[in-house]
């Protein structure tokens, strides 16, 4: 089941959108910014940041992923494991995996706006997903992604940053 809550107090018509919210959407206005993964909006409670910072967290994103290839890398440790397995895998306090694991499937650590979520790109199965979920909360939120889409957003917000 697909929950999505919205909360503004702006009108989107002034809000530039790269992505689809089902799976990675960046909206971006002159003092605002929303993001969603897998329909969950991860600014749910900021949506303000200081948009000099968040610019260069989304570059170092974009540049991380175009620098590394191989998505498929860490799928070993998510072997026979669904999207919700794995990542109570990567977010266990008593997991066995080493850190590496954990930073190199983090995404979206985009600052305090995208704070009150954690979020990872899970290779599964040969397939690459984007899950997230708040903090506090156990429901698991995931989309099956392309890394070329991604990197797609990254560079369409990139840009529209850059503009405003």
């Amino acid at each position: 089941m697909l929950h999505v809550r919205f909360q503004t107090t702006y009108s989107l018509s002034r809000m530039n959108m790269s992505g689809s919210r089902s799976k990675l959407a960046i909206e971006v206005a002159a003092d605002r910014v929303a993001v969603y993964v897998a329909g969950r909006r991860l600014t749910e409670t900021d949506d303000q940041p200081y948009m000099a910072a968040f610019a260069a967290s989304l570059r170092a994103t974009r540049r991380r992923l175009e620098a590394c290839l191989n998505y498929q890398a860490n799928e070993g440790w998510f072997l026979g494991k669904g999207v919700d397995e794995a990542y109570r895998v990567l977010t266990s306090a008593d997991s066995q995996l080493p850190g590496s694991v954990f930073d190199s499937q983090r995404f979206a650590d985009w600052g305090p706006i995208t704070d009150g979520h954690l979020t990872f790109l899970l290779p599964i199965n040969g397939k690459l997903y984007l899950a997230t979920a708040a903090h506090g909360d156990g429901e698991i939120f995931a989309a099956e992604v392309n890394p070329w889409d991604l990197m797609s957003v990254l560079a369409a917000a990139d840009d529209t940053l850059h503009a405003v």
